[in-house]
């Protein structure tokens, strides 16, 4: 059975593209899951179904203020970066110095 990640929206289509990104706030659990799992293969849900498969090949953490604007860009398909900021309060983000990880999959 291979480890999935989940999402509610498909931010600029990004999940239609070979390369992908998704941002997360760092918690405990979550962050371990992650980092022990580059090089395996993902399900990836969207909206609860199965959608693609991918492989996770990095995960790499930011302070919230310091993920580069055109990641966020590329990832959320908006450039303003207030706009980033409200999309990623609705999923938890409390503070720009909020730890974030930035998880980077290629699909198989």
């Amino acid at each position: 059975m291979n480890p999935i990640i989940k999402f509610s929206n498909n931010w600029n289509n990004k999940l239609d593209n070979f390369c992908f990104t998704s941002v997360r706030k760092i918690k405990s659990p979550n962050f371990s899951y992650y980092q022990g799992s580059i090089s395996k293969t993902f399900d990836v849900f969207l909206e609860g179904k199965l959608y693609t498969q991918a492989k996770l090949v990095s995960v790499s953490t930011y302070k919230f203020s310091n993920i580069p604007q055109l990641l966020l860009a590329i990832d959320t398909g908006k450039v303003n970066f207030t706009e980033n900021v409200d999309i990623f309060r609705k999923f938890g983000l409390v503070d720009r110095d909020d730890m974030m990880m930035v998880l980077f999959f290629a699909k198989v």
